[in-house]
């Protein structure tokens, strides 16, 4: 009889710990959730959906409106990032060929040549060397240069250059005001000084009677012949353009870079050119052409197969208004990355949030901001275990500080109980 009770009591024990280990992995429930959302002024009459889960693993500790469509914003540069990973072990820079005392060279769509916050010169220095004559071959583009749901009143702002098979420049021009005149100003590139477009002109009339900016980076519209004229101004040599040489795809030489600049320039830095040119890259391997468009397609239903009909991923910037993910596929998109970059990997990479605030735990995150919507999506590090989150705001009325505000005092909630 005392046997039986025993294994009664085990058997009830038992019970008790599957229950407790289920209610582990849901453990806030929506309405909990809601209440804590309610509290926060910033987020009145937005939406918001919100998902937090230990890495790798289904169950969701929270998981609010997590199959709700949201416009993204720069958190789409997550899938950029992971798309870069999986394909590129090493950068293509160039691509050349010599033939017939010509030296031959086309694009990889690689965007680093002379940028303003990053720049790679090993383009130059290897059309420098070069004794024979220099023949730009061009590939061809099928993406056009504005993306999809592009704002076209963001066409002149920095944040928005046009996308090109070969960028020079980050497809920006810098101006400086001089230490000693401000009426005086300086290029980068110095052709600029004297070829501004109209609307160029309006701007940078602007900015020499501003007191609050020493510098400025304007969109110029790019082509072939322009991106050529710049090349020529910096290597000082002769460079001429044909149209029709596929035929040299068939053998030559790649220069690679194992420079990691571009992913830091695509995280850190949220640059729109660098996203969008990393899906340009990869477009172009093993082919005679570039099309942003059908490498997202491709990708999207290679990768993540089971999304294809939930999710509409657009460009590679997230600066298109037509791109809507939820937090649900956002978290398996952070799960990829982790398990290629690693936790030292995420730390070295993404930048660290809510700095000097440990009750969170060590927050490594990328946000996303476009007008209205605010989403910040990443890893949490506390102690020995890793969460992956995605939290993100539409048709907000605050502005970042007041929701960063929200975002810390709801991480704060959630996470003091893990």
């Amino acid at each position: 009889m005392i046997k039986k009770i025993g294994t009664f009591r085990i058997f009830l024990l038992l019970i008790f710990l599957m229950n407790h280990t289920e209610t582990f992995s849901q453990r806030f429930s929506n309405k909990k959730i809601s209440r804590i959302i309610s509290k926060e002024r910033s987020l009145d009459g937005s939406s918001v959906a919100f998902s937090l889960g230990q890495l790798s693993n289904s169950k969701r500790i929270v998981d609010y409106n997590s199959d709700k469509l949201m416009t993204p914003g720069s958190n789409v540069k997550l899938l950029t990032l992971y798309m870069g990973l999986k394909n590129f072990d090493s950068f293509p820079i160039l691509n050349y060929r010599k033939k017939n005392s010509k030296f031959y060279f086309w694009s990889t769509g690689y965007p680093l040549l002379r940028h303003h916050k990053k720049s790679d010169t090993t383009i130059i220095e290897l059309l420098k060397s070069q004794k024979d004559s220099l023949i730009y071959a061009v590939k061809k583009n099928q993406s056009k240069l504005l993306g999809p749901g592009w704002a076209w009143d963001d066409v002149n702002y920095y944040f928005s250059p046009e996308r090109s098979t070969f960028p020079i420049f980050g497809n920006l021009i810098k101006i400086k005001k001089t230490k000693n005149d401000k009426n005086k100003l300086d290029f980068v590139p110095k052709y600029f000084e004297d070829n501004l477009l109209a609307e160029q002109i309006d701007i940078v009339d602007d900015f020499k009677v501003s007191n609050n900016k020493d510098s400025i980076l304007i969109p110029f519209r790019t082509n072939d012949s322009l991106f050529v004229k710049l090349l020529e101004d910096e290597i000082d040599k002769k460079i001429d353009i044909e149209y029709n040489e596929l035929e040299l795809s068939e053998n030559f030489k790649t220069i690679y870079s194992n420079d990691k600049a571009l992913y830091e320039l695509l995280i850190q830095d949220s640059d729109n050119l660098v996203a969008e040119s990393i899906i340009m890259m990869t477009s172009g391997i093993g082919s005679n052409e570039f099309n942003i468009e059908q490498q997202i397609n491709t990708f999207q239903k290679n990768e993540f197969t089971d999304w294809n009909d939930k999710i509409f991923w657009i460009d590679g910037s997230g600066m298109s208004r037509y791109n809507l993910l939820n937090t649900e596929f956002i978290l398996s998109v952070l799960n990829k990355i982790h398990e290629i970059l690693d936790r030292q990997g995420v730390v070295n990479l993404f930048p660290r949030y809510f700095l000097n605030y440990d009750k969170i735990g060590s927050v490594f995150a990328k946000t996303g901001t476009l007008r209205n919507n605010r989403c910040l999506s990443g890893y949490i590090y506390k102690g020995q275990k890793i969460y992956v989150f995605s939290l993100m705001v539409g048709n907000h009325n605050s502005n970042v500080i007041e929701l960063n505000k929200s975002f810390k005092d709801i991480l704060l909630k959630i996470t003091k109980k893990l």
